[in-house]
């Protein structure tokens, strides 16, 4: 997909396809938070791939990356190296180029390689039920918080977020009240639910009914 179109599928927070009739779900930025092994928020400093030729196999979308953080919200310190499969990395490099201030949730993973002494073992956390890579601008991303039901907006909200989170590996459902920011992002039935670390809000439920 091209930059031009306005919606990336790495820059985009969408929200999942409805569970069933009339309920919408969504991660929360503290379910992704839980998710993730690494959070920061920082800019790129180097965009590299993918790869060209033929006979590349796995490895003929492979981008690889490093973010130098500016907020460490999950995880230590240090420039991040990081990887994602994209059959183009024009809007990356524009990030890159742009100083874009970028969030990424990120999942260590045994899908590792080296590349100039340093370790890429890092990958972007997937939506729940979706193919959408978390890593994204901060400005204008449709990320949720939980806690106010609203939109987060800067690094200070990421890094609240991921320090009242939980590490699990299955969420609990909040419901979203009417006519709170979360809701008017997420609304596409008559129900809304944001995905929630079980024990952080006492209202989740471990199910939707």
């Amino acid at each position: 997909m091209r930059y031009g179109t306005h919606v990336m599928w790495w820059a985009v927070l969408t929200t999942a396809a409805p569970a069933r009739a009339e309920i919408a779900i969504a991660d929360s930025v503290e379910w992704l938070c839980a998710s993730a092994d690494v959070v920061v928020v920082g800019r790129l400093t180097e965009v590299v791939g993918p790869p060209q030729g033929e006979d590349l196999g796995k490895n003929r979308d492979l981008v690889s990356m490093t973010l130098q953080p500016e907020v460490v919200a999950k995880g230590a310190p240090g420039a991040v190296h990081l990887s994602v499969r994209a059959p183009d990395s024009v809007a990356l490099r524009q990030h890159r180029d742009r100083g874009t201030v970028m969030v990424a949730f990120l999942r260590r993973t045994i899908q590792s390689y080296m590349r100039g002494g340093a370790v890429y073992d890092l990958w972007p956390v997937r939506a729940e039920g979706s193919q959408v890579q978390m890593l994204l601008p901060l400005e204008g991303s449709a990320l949720l918080l939980a806690d106010g039901f609203r939109r987060a907006r800067t690094a200070d909200d990421i890094a609240r977020a991921c320090a009242a989170a939980k590490a699990a590996k299955v969420p609990h459902f909040l419901e979203i009240p009417f006519e709170t920011e979360a809701h008017g992002a997420v609304y596409g039935g008559s129900a809304c639910f944001l995905r929630v670390p079980p024990g952080v809000f006492p209202a989740a439920k471990p199910g939707l009914r």
